[in-house]
């Protein structure tokens, strides 16, 4: 990369709902891992389900990650947090992003698929340090 470029951008697009987006996350941190000091790294959520309402749904997850399920609850029923989900699903669907787990890679101005479903971590290494290199 020339020096007066900007770092790439790796945006990985997932859904809580998703639970192959549960499965990638190994891969997930082996390539935050890899490129942490190559690229600026961007999480949003994708939007499976958009508008449920239901915090219910969370509450398994909030008690595995150790999470209060009332401070979570208030959190996501918050007209910011459902205005943010709302930009994030709006972002996914500008770059085109048809299912989860998916990651771009954003260089020079040009989104480009790097994966789009379940994929192992080095198909998706080799693939983003070619898309670097270019």
């Amino acid at each position: 990369m020339k020096a007066q470029e900007t770092k790439p951008q790796l945006i990985y697009v997932g859904d809580p709902m998703c639970s192959w987006c549960y499965g990638f996350s190994d891969e997930l941190i082996e390539i935050a891992k890899a490129f942490k000091n190559n690229v600026y790294f961007k999480i949003i959520v994708g939007g499976l389900k958009p508008y449920t309402k239901v915090a219910l749904a969370y509450f398994n997850i909030c008690d595995q990650y150790k999470v209060s399920f009332d401070d979570f609850k208030s959190a996501f029923e918050s007209d910011d947090f459902k205005q943010l989900t709302k930009n994030d699903f709006g972002y996914s669907q500008q770059m085109g992003v048809r299912g989860f787990p998916s990651m771009i890679l954003i260089k020079n101005n040009k989104a480009t698929l790097v994966s789009n479903g379940y994929q192992k971590t080095d198909g998706i290494i080799n693939t983003i340090n070619k898309l670097i290199e270019e």
